[in-house]
């Protein structure tokens, strides 16, 4: 019997954005007529274990009920649900908890080699068990640059990462097996997050029937990938790759980038037999970018590794299966087209709404003659907003962004030019704080649209205190240049400051940037405790 190979898809259900059921249910509708066999939903811990309350908690969670429910729909679609959970780290949200105080070493990193633990990663996949039929976990383990430096190191004195995971894997992958699951786990701790370099004998450690998973969103050419799948192959496990339909920067998708590394990832793993591939579309920093958006970027990567290499034959047929225009899809990248080449990320419209026009911590790399990107966004969307049969609750809320961003994208730079000017030019500048206030509740009210029709409710008050937070932000710097133009205050010290580079990075006009953190475009203030 022909053995089966997986072409998935990844959905990241862990960063405030959980996928309501009948979205999951959408979304395999359109995964499977693309021709995918299988799912992942991505949970850290959005999904409920009984005994375990705070497992969760507030987090808009998965029943039991809910994950068979959508397990069962997968299977009649033929798309196989496999749970993707989390066995080491990436457990931050467990942790504001006391109650899991004993089994934790420090941040988000679970505490290896303690009985408690492994209790504890039983009923996870004692869980797993009951919502998904597939005989495949994915286990995590990625990522954990901090393990065994925390309580366990108090515990037990420095142990080296190789040597704990070491140790922790083989109890974990018991545990799966015992439940009739078949591990597999992101490569990364035993490459390059890794504190030792891995020796033969290293290897004969690792379960041999562990799937190990090879993730890279990054490269652009096809010999940088092969080098690398070359390398994994030196463990005797089976290898697997992952790569990127970037859906983590800001709230618009990169298809154009995500399908050029796609092409060259899939063309490498064509040349080094790798046949089975995940395509995961993360939500870093609050699941701002719907997952529909990347729609093309899954379409092209399925076609391609069958062996369509025509994009206009891949476009055509996109637009025939979906009722969609592929090339409507891609204006959503015009939203980030303000400056570098399109292979790179440059996520303008995530960090150019949230740039404060006081602080402007962002403006060095403000260019305003390239605002000719956001009008032209602005039309295109607009327009595929009404044509859309499907997505027009998407593109509303991008066209909004783009008509917002033509107003706030510079508003700091001509704050500041306005400000050294006179008095005269920067009252003839309010009205435009007002326009970005108004412009702010329209994108809110559409962004609220597209969140209450994919995800559940919890999550979306972030985005309320975020843009609610801007609206208030943008008023209180009006009324600040307002008592200044009145002659209040003899001066605005935020004004007066020099506005400095963040560090190694390049101008507006070389290498793109990517700044992906709210709180960190914001403000250089304390918006969360730092420990």
């Amino acid at each position: 019997m022909e053995k089966k190979s997986y072409f998935a898809a990844m959905v990241d259900c862990s960063r405030n954005g959980v996928l309501s059921v009948s979205s999951l249910k959408r979304f395999i509708d359109v995964i499977s007529s693309f021709g995918y066999n299988a799912l992942m939903i991505y949970t850290e811990d959005t999904y409920e274990i009984e005994g375990e309350p705070y497992f969760g908690y507030c987090r808009g969670r998965y029943t039991k009920e809910e994950l068979q429910e959508v397990d069962r729909y997968g299977l009649s679609k033929g798309v196989e649900l496999i749970p993707c959970i989390q066995t080491l780290a990436h457990l931050e949200n467990i942790f504001r908890w006391g109650v899991y105080e004993d089994i934790h070493d420090n941040k988000g990193i679970l505490l290896a080699e303690e009985e408690k633990t492994y209790e504890f990663i039983r009923k996870m996949i004692a869980t797993c068990r009951e919502c998904f039929t597939s005989k495949l976990i994915h286990i995590g383990m990625d990522e954990a640059m901090t393990l065994g430096l925390g309580k366990y190191l108090k515990l037990h004195g420095y142990v080296s990462k190789l040597e704990i995971m070491k140790r922790h894997l083989p109890r974990v992958t018991a545990i799966c097996e015992e439940y009739g699951f078949t591990p597999m786990m992101w490569s990364d701790m035993f490459y390059h997050n890794s504190d030792k370099k891995m020796t033969v004998e290293d290897a004969k450690t690792i379960p041999s029937d562990l799937k190990m998973i090879y993730w890279d969103y990054y490269r652009n050419k096809v010999s940088d990938y092969e080098k690398i799948i070359i390398e994994r192959k030196a463990l005797p496990n089976e290898i697997w790759f992952a790569g990127g339909a970037w859906t983590w920067s800001g709230f618009s998708p990169f298809n154009r980038m995500s399908i050029k590394r796609t092409k060259a990832a899939l063309t490498a793993c064509k040349k080094q037999g790798v046949n089975n591939i995940i395509l995961t579309l993360w939500g870093d920093d609050g699941r701002e970018c719907s997952v529909f958006s990347v729609l093309p970027t899954l379409f092209y990567a399925k076609k391609f590794f069958d062996g369509e290499t025509n994009l206009a034959t891949i476009k055509k047929q996109f637009n025939e299966l979906t009722g969609e225009s592929f090339d409507a899809f891609l204006a959503m990248d015009l939203l980030n087209d303000l400056g570098g080449p399109n292979d790179q990320p440059y996520n303008v419209e995530k960090w150019a709404l949230y740039n404060d026009p006081l602080i402007r911590i962002l403006d060095n790399h403000v260019v305003p003659e390239k605002k000719k990107a956001l009008r032209l966004a602005y039309r295109r969307l607009s327009k595929a907003a009404k044509e859309s049969p499907n997505y027009g609750y998407i593109f509303s809320s991008q066209a909004d962004l783009a008509k917002l961003l033509l107003v706030k994208y510079d508003l700091g730079v001509r704050t500041l030019a306005a400000y050294r000017q006179g008095k005269e030019e920067l009252k003839a500048l309010l009205p435009e704080y007002d326009k970005a206030i108004r412009l702010t509740k329209k994108f809110y009210l559409s962004f609220r649209r597209y969140w209450y029709t994919d995800y559940k409710l919890n999550g979306m008050e972030v985005q309320d205190i975020r843009l609610g937070g801007l609206m208030t932000r943008l008023w209180d710097v009006k009324e600040i240049l307002s008592s200044y133009i009145a002659g209040e205050r003899d001066s605005i010290d935020e004004l007066e400051h020099e506005v400095l580079d963040f560090a190694g990075e390049k101008d507006a006009d070389g290498k793109p940037i990517n700044h992906n953190s709210w709180a960190d475009a914001l403000s250089a203030n304390v918006l969360r405790m730092m420990i």
